[in-house]
């Protein structure tokens, strides 16, 4: 299990050493993408307001914080 671990992060490790500042800013794009998506349902709400209390976090407004931290992300 180790060795497999391994392999992943040296494979991953090259991967990442290739990667160019277009294909870079893309990913990054589909990030902040991801991360902005308004709540489809109150459910889907309720759930993430409900985890940051079952956490004691309190961080109502994480989605916004993780977009900007996103943004100053470089390669």
């Amino acid at each position: 299990m180790v060795e497999a671990i391994n392999n992943f992060l040296v494979e991953t490790r090259e991967k990442v050493k290739i990667v160019t500042e277009e294909e870079f800013e893309v990913q990054k794009q589909a990030v902040i993408t991801k991360l902005a998506e308004k709540d489809i349902n109150l459910a889907r709400e309720n759930g993430r307001f409900f985890n940051e209390i079952a956490t004691h976090e309190y961080v109502f407004d994480r989605q916004d914080k993780e977009v900007e931290i996103v943004k100053t992300i470089t390669l």
